[in-house]
């Protein structure tokens, strides 16, 4: 990581003393002859920060998997090696490493330079995967490294470049690549006579925005993980009032109108990963209003964007977990098949069937019904892959549409005056004591009900065929091994 350091520190110094020596070259040829002896170095020189780069990069990915798991011994050694003389604290220096890199990310994103967009990418990944379990004393130790300030430099330089004026120019029914769009292969570097304005710069354009969501995404998964399991307002406070909420607000609302399109126009990064890059702003935020007691820094940007916040919050779940004697709510993205409307936006009432005198009693009940309905919903699943989902799908509606056609069968039979074949007979044959009334209405309006009250019977004995076949097909499975609620 030093090497890697040192090594983007001399290129740097490299390109000033060549734009130098450029700006210093007097008339034509003397400027012609200058360019040439630096294209003959420049080709004959190797890239140290390249080759350096190169192996940061499998450094990082080392450090990564020591993290995974959320072992705190593993996570710990690679900040303080206690049985060392002097320890290497190695996450300040990879942050070190992320802070050097800052400066020119949005030109290797656009270069599609790999090796060190993807340096970038991991080296968040991994400050993140030692931070979870959570190992609050590398929360601490990160946070306090600038870690924050490095995050609103990436939001307010990475943004997503809109395509539209790309778009406008092409020639009609162009056919846009859309092979590689979640990475960029390491021989895809622009060259200096690459068009833009083509289906290939429409392409690269595309190519680099997944490129930039993916980062944007490793920053605010960081900023996720410093907060997992706060039992002080210390951190929080401090991202409070470090982090700019504001371009953070801004890139929520962006994501917002590029999943959605908003004001029309071609597609300029792909809707799914604009909204799971979205939703995780969301969560940021909405996990820190907790902590902005005075409600002047998230809950009026919300309020201002509230189109964008309630999107996102109508896709948000969250549960309230007991760690270590304090609650803490956990945000997670709903699927869509459980958004309003659709087959599991369900009240789900059997989860709280339970005893609720005794704790535990409540507790294990509780579990119990919610892995019933996880092994019905898994089964039903199964059943919607199929023709017959209406089995599983439309359940609720055929049961309340055979319930309401029934009851309209029966106030049709009784105010219509319905009569059985038997009284029909008996009235026809009766000679005196029947009204005018009677008579018209016998003649005109009892044929009437009589016919309708026959179709809608066979309209209700179909229903409850389908009814009777979704129940044998999609319930009374359930009911055979234990997982039906009570009145199916």
């Amino acid at each position: 990581l030093d090497e890697s350091v040192e090594g983007i520190r001399l290129q740097k110094k490299k390109n000033k003393a060549k734009a130098a020596e450029r700006a210093l070259g007097s008339g034509e040829a003397k400027r012609k002859g200058s360019v040439t002896a630096l294209g003959g170095r420049e080709a004959d020189a190797p890239d140290e920060g390249k080759t350096a780069h190169t192996y940061s990069l499998e450094v990082v990915k080392l450090m990564r998997r020591m993290c995974l798991g959320q072992h705190a011994v593993l996570q710990n050694v690679l900040r303080q090696q206690k049985l060392n003389h002097e320890s290497i604290d190695l996450y300040s220096t990879l942050i070190k490493y992320l802070f050097v890199l800052e400066p020119g990310i949005g030109q290797a994103i656009e270069n599609g330079d790999e090796v060190l967009v993807q340096a970038m990418i991991r080296g968040f990944n991994m400050l993140s995967d030692a931070m979870q379990g959570p190992n609050r004393t590398n929360q601490s130790a990160i946070s306090n490294t600038g870690i924050f300030d490095l995050a609103d430099l990436i939001n307010v330089k990475v943004k997503t470049v809109n395509l539209s004026d790309i778009y406008a120019v092409l020639p009609p029914n162009t056919i846009i690549p859309k092979k590689g769009f979640g990475r960029i292969a390491s021989d895809n570097s622009m060259p200096s006579s690459f068009n833009l304005f083509s289906a290939g710069g429409v392409a690269h354009g595309l190519r680099t925005n997944c490129l930039r969501s993916q980062l944007r995404k490793a920053v605010c998964t960081c900023l996720q993980a410093t907060l997992e399991g706060v039992q002080d307002d210390a951190i929080p406070q401090q991202m409070l009032s470090t982090l700019d909420w504001v371009s953070l607000t801004h890139q929520m609302n962006s994501c917002y109108d590029y999943r959605s399109r908003k004001g029309g126009g071609p597609e300029s990064i792909d809707p799914a990963l604009c909204e799971d890059e979205g939703v995780r702003y969301y969560h940021l935020m909405r996990f820190i209003q907790r902590f902005d007691h005075q409600g002047t820094t998230i809950a009026p940007l919300l309020r201002r964007n509230h189109e964008a916040a309630g999107y996102y919050k109508e896709r948000t779940g969250f549960v309230e977990i007991q760690r270590e004697g304090r609650m803490e709510s956990c945000y997670f993205r709903l699927p869509d098949n459980c958004l309003p409307g659709q087959i599991l936006d369900k009240p789900f009432l059997q989860m709280y069937d339970a005893d609720r005198e005794e704790p535990d009693s409540k507790n294990l009940q509780f579990l119990e019904n919610v892995c019933t309905l996880v092994h019905r919903e898994l089964f039903h699943a199964e059943i919607r892959s199929t023709p017959l989902a209406f089995t599983a799908n439309r359940w609720e509606g055929i049961r309340a549409a055979s319930f309401y056609l029934a009851a309209l069968i029966q106030g049709l039979l009784v105010c219509g005056g319905y009569m059985t074949r038997a009284a029909r007979d008996e009235f026809a044959a009766g000679g005196e004591g029947r009204e005018e009334s009677d008579v018209w209405f016998f003649n005109n309006v009892l044929p009437l009900v009589t016919d309708v009250s026959y179709v809608m019977c066979v309209a209700y004995c179909a229903l409850c065929c389908v009814r009777f076949f979704s129940f044998l097909w999609a319930h009374a499975p359930i009911l055979v091994i234990g997982g039906g609620e009570e009145g199916d």
